[in-house]
């Protein structure tokens, strides 16, 4: 619960955080990440990464996104993942070419597809 409510806090639009602040904000949910195996926390932690970094265009955080995006190869957490990334499908395009397509899980892969202008 305390997750979700990290998780929630972060991403408000009315809350305006330091670029510095968007560093720890994204270790923090990479801890969290790792840490739990509720694939559905797992999911939102990246989302919140991916969040917090398109929002800020804090470009190192976007990279951690892309990189867990691909790291997700299990089926069941890929459906987790891609609920969330539904959810967020306006932000895939700012980080749909830090992520190597050939990589990712079946499920996420249309959708990172999508959101690449040059794909469509």
């Amino acid at each position: 619960m305390l997750a979700t409510e990290f998780a929630t806090e972060s991403v408000q639009p009315e809350q305006w955080w330091s670029f510095e602040y968007i560093d720890v904000i994204c270790v923090a949910a990479q801890k969290l990440h790792r840490c739990t195996r509720d694939l559905e926390l797992r999911a939102r932690m990246i989302g919140t990464i991916l969040q917090t970094g398109v929002d800020y265009n804090r470009y190192s955080s976007m990279q951690s996104a892309a990189d867990m995006i691909e790291a997700v190869q299990d089926d069941r957490e890929a459906l987790a993942l891609l609920n969330v990334l539904q959810s967020l499908s306006g932000l895939l395009p700012a980080i749909a070419d830090r992520v190597r397509t050939d990589r990712l899980n079946q499920h996420i892969r249309a959708l990172i597809a999508l959101s690449r202008p040059d794909e469509n």
